[in-house]
């Protein structure tokens, strides 16, 4: 099923997109060309199914086949421009195809082979090419770079993550404009690791959260308002009951941010020079809480105003308030 939704969240009505025999399950949905195209798993028929839907709620067609046994698990889909790229998985191979808004489709193309029951497949668009990701039964999380163009494979596949206690549910991406950002958990912890558009690392992954309780299912959006938002389960209290948390996060990344070069005071801070040998004293805000982050965006540590970076090594750095309510600002130690 689905539902329409407003821009101010009032739900319009249910829409019953399928009523196929036995388990229809793991659903995706995009949206490009003026239609939503809504993938699924039929697990009684073994096939990937797709429907179109117009923005007014109406079934343009009824469920189409998109992908066949074994390539029915786990379907992913998205808008690529002037189509749409749908990913499925299946014994030991991921597959695509694309499916364009009159419902023509093109023919399937093998994406990754020699894997081992991949699951939770996502991808993300750059405007050039596609990434895919997904975890495996073996607590590998990997990835591949595909055309947007052919659907045929880029390179090869890469290892994200690899660990005992990688969750297989766990997994979101997207492009931030400038890098693919892949969100996971591993040892109840959430984790971000950010990749070029040309599938190359950039520094190891980092903690997006610095919560001790157990951490599951993520999965992250950017383009809020120049931020991340990135959501997930945690265990608030204990005994096994998980609420849903989040972080509103500022996309910090190796690049230079010239917006910090102007007047600290244009954040809501008072004027200090951003360079400094020893540490930063913030007047007037000597008790407040600061978080400091290093150029690859992983948090290095909090420190009241009064000392901020008394025990940072030289190097560029990031402030940012404890609420996350003002823009990183650049600090730069010097020896």
């Amino acid at each position: 099923m689905g539902v329409r939704v407003t821009p101010q969240c009032d739900t319009i009505n249910t829409i019953i997109i399928s009523t196929g025999p036995s388990l229809e399950a793991f659903p995706d949905v995009a949206f490009g060309d003026g239609i939503s195209l809504v993938v699924w798993s039929n697990s009684s028929q073994y096939v990937c199914k797709g429907a179109r839907v117009a923005p007014s709620g109406t079934i343009i067609d009824t469920a189409f086949i998109i992908a066949q046994y074994p390539f029915f698990f786990y379907p992913s889909v998205i808008f690529v421009g002037s189509k749409f790229f749908v990913a499925s998985s299946g014994g030991s191979q991921i597959v695509g195809r694309f499916v364009w808004a009159n419902g023509s489709m093109s023919s399937s193309t093998v994406i990754a082979t020699s894997l081992v029951t991949p699951r939770q497949i996502r991808m993300a668009f750059d405007g050039t090419n596609i990434l895919v990701v997904w975890v495996e039964d073996i607590q590998v999380l990997k990835g591949c770079l595909v055309s947007s163009g052919t659907g045929a494979p880029i390179g090869n596949t890469f290892t994200i993550a690899s660990s005992y206690q990688l969750d297989r549910y766990s997994l979101g991406l997207c492009f931030d404009g400038i890098h693919y950002c892949v969100t996971y958990s591993d040892s109840g912890r959430i984790y971000m690791r950010k990749y070029t558009t040309t599938g190359n690392p950039i520094g190891p992954a980092f903690r997006i959260s610095n919560s001790n309780r157990a951490q599951y299912g993520c999965d992250i959006i950017s383009g809020f308002n120049g931020r991340y938002f990135i959501a997930w389960s945690e265990n608030f209290a204990g005994n096994r009951k998980y609420d849903i948390a989040g972080n509103i996060d500022w996309n910090i990344g190796i690049e230079e941010d010239y917006n910090a070069r102007k007047s600290i005071s244009n954040y809501g801070l008072p004027k200090f020079s951003t360079h400094f040998s020893s540490f930063l004293r913030l007047n007037g805000l000597e008790n407040n809480l600061f978080r400091v982050y290093d150029a690859m965006g992983k948090m290095v540590k909090e420190y009241k105003g009064d000392c901020i970076g008394w025990d940072l090594k030289a190097g560029v750095y990031f402030l940012i308030t404890e609420n996350r309510r003002l823009k990183p600002v650049k600090i730069v130690k010097i020896k």
